[in-house]
């Protein structure tokens, strides 16, 4: 994985690649990490489909799609809201990503564990998908 494990948590949600007749993706959530090196595997998943073996794994877009099954609503200007808090996402350009902010701080996240962390740090809830 080239994204390093300092910027994950137990709970984030990732992609995981494995083998079939072609490359293959599903969801996986994080169930242990490793990060002192002692053990064979760093990231230890569970996962939608299963799998037994992941040979990479890669951060989770975040996408309006994600946004809604993480139980954000979608307002009429084209904001993303949740919980009652100032807490909106927009899309600024399709390279971009989507901007988070609050009454407090602004933030632009690309990837759905960075939304995870950002919204247990503020919420001191775990963000999960619905």
């Amino acid at each position: 994985m080239e994204t390093k494990l300092k910027n994950f948590r137990l709970g984030n949600y990732i992609q995981g690649m494995y083998d079939g007749d072609e490359e293959l993706f599903c969801n996986c959530t994080i169930v242990c990490l490793d990060n002192v090196g002692a053990c064979e595997y760093p990231i230890t998943v569970e996962s939608e489909k299963n799998c037994e073996y992941f040979y990479e794994f890669k951060e989770l877009e975040l996408t309006e799609e994600m946004l809604l099954k993480l139980g954000f609503e979608k307002r009429p200007d084209n904001g993303f809201k949740k919980d009652g808090f100032m807490f909106y996402g927009f899309k600024v350009a399709d390279t971009i990503g989507y901007h988070f902010r609050s009454t407090s701080f602004s933030k632009e996240l690309k990837y759905v564990h960075q939304l995870q962390n950002l919204y247990y740090l503020v919420t001191d809830k775990e963000l999960v998908f619905l």
